[in-house]
């Protein structure tokens, strides 16, 4: 009974051999090759040994088990490395990380801070009116020469232009002519203080009537008030002549000729901003526009607007950092020296003005202006790196920690800048984790596959 096995399984493999043999493929070499009709060498059976089937169940076991894990392994790899790209194109705003990518990104909690409050707005700069003044004349008359050109710096007193003036010519005549009246009332006023002071003594004589003396005392009267009309009309005279320009000096050397050139001089030191006459035109003192207008440059102002809401936050005085598009990289210091009581019903807005100092005479007139208006009012808001936050066209985007590798874009608004951080508005609460750093590697990653590509 022992041997049935064995036979059998010799059975198997002599039919199994057969088979091959007349299928050509018997897996044996030519030579080795049973031929039809030949005798086959008998075949010892192998000896039973049950325990070496017990052992190659046992590695083969084995060997299937470790194939199986090895499999599974690189199948969760493959998962996870192609796992954050499916996910984030198949869930918006949400990106999974690999460990690898991990590395690349630094996650910390929004946190708080009280600053104080500023308020930005835009403007432009403008003359400073309480330096600014128009120059006119006080006669009518034609121009002969221009001494200075739009554009130039003066000093106070300089020549800005002459004219040749009728009026100074009347003037001059009238001056002459006061001059002779005011000398022929001295005449009078002495002939008639010599007769008074005659009559008074010979009354003190009684060689005369009182009546005499009283009538040389009423002459003496009327010669003083003569003397006092007359000086009082060479005064005006005077006075005119000081309108033209002329100094007392000047004044007094008049008579012997007649001057008909007038002067007209800058009353203040500063820039020649605009000019509105020219050479040969006649100009008269009821023009509407000034001859010349001057402004000291060395301060000016900034005109801006800001919100009604906004007017209870700034006090007057308040400090102002200025800015201009043609000095990007400087800062120019000012504070509000005035704050209208009316609002604009159209804008609802308020006009603040801003003084600047300009001794550089960088900033011009009609420039573009921004202004920062650091407000009274202080505020506690969430804070953040500015490394943190992603532009994205219009937009301010962070990613926000959901768990391990787990991140959700999400759209903030932010507030002002605090050198290095960002104050927030609104999209984000304190404590909130945020990814300070590797936040572009994640848009990037959120972005759909087609997209990406092009």
């Amino acid at each position: 009974m022992n041997e049935r096995p064995d036979v059998m399984k010799e059975l198997v493999e002599t039919d199994s051999r057969q088979d091959n043999t007349a299928t050509g493929d018997t897996g044996l070499p030519d030579h080795e090759i049973p031929r039809r009709g030949r005798p086959r060498p008998s075949v010892e059976p192998a000896p039973h040994r049950p325990g070496h089937y017990k052992f190659l169940v046992i590695v083969t076991a084995s060997f299937g088990i470790v194939v199986a894990v090895i499999a599974w392994r690189q199948w969760a790899t493959r998962t996870e490395v192609v796992k954050p790209a499916g996910e984030a194109s198949t869930i918006p705003d949400l990106v999974v990380l690999d460990e690898n990518q991990l590395q690349q990104v630094s996650v910390e909690p929004a946190g708080m801070r009280t600053i104080t409050l500023d308020r930005n707005a835009t403007g432009k700069v403008g003359f400073n009116e309480d330096r600014l003044t128009p120059v006119f004349t006080p006669y009518a008359g034609r121009v002969l020469g221009l001494l200075a050109n739009k554009g130039a710096s003066v000093s106070k007193g300089q020549p800005l232009v002459v004219l040749e003036s009728p009026e100074l010519v009347a003037a001059q005549n009238d001056l002459a002519s006061a001059r002779s009246d005011l000398a022929k009332a001295k005449i009078g006023l002495n002939a008639a203080q010599t007769v008074a002071d005659r009559a008074r003594r010979l009354h003190e004589q009684e060689a005369i009537a009182t009546k005499d003396l009283q009538q040389a005392e009423a002459d003496l009267a009327r010669a003083q008030d003569e003397y006092r009309r007359a000086q009082v009309t060479l005064a005006a005279v005077e006075n005119r002549l000081l309108l033209f320009g002329k100094d007392p000096k000047e004044i007094a050397g008049l008579g012997a000729r007649v001057d008909r050139q007038v002067v007209i001089r800058a009353p203040i030191a500063g820039t020649i901003v605009d000019r509105k006459i020219g050479p040969g035109q006649y100009i008269k003192p009821d023009a509407p526009d000034p001859l010349f207008l001057i402004s000291d440059l060395t301060t000016l102002w900034i005109l801006a607007d800001v919100f009604e809401s906004d007017v209870a936050m700034i006090p007057l005085s308040a400090p102002v950092e200025v800015s201009v598009p043609a000095y990007p990289n400087r800062v120019f210091p000012a504070h509000i020296s005035f704050i209208s009581p009316t609002v604009d019903p159209a804008t609802r807005t308020v006009r603040v003005r801003c003084l600047v100092q300009n001794p550089e005479g960088l900033l011009k007139p009609d420039m573009f202006a921004t202004i920062k208006i650091h407000a009274a009012a202080q505020q506690t808001v969430p804070v953040i790196p500015s490394s943190a936050v992603v532009t994205e066209g219009d937009s301010s985007l962070v990613f926000v920690e959901e768990g391990h590798g787990r991140f959700r874009r999400r759209k903030i608004q932010v507030g002002q800048e605090l050198g290095g951080s960002v104050a927030l508005a609104t999209g984000l609460s304190v404590g909130e984790r945020v990814a300070m750093r590797g936040g572009l590697l994640m848009n990037e990653l959120n972005k759909p596959q087609d997209q990406t590509q092009r």
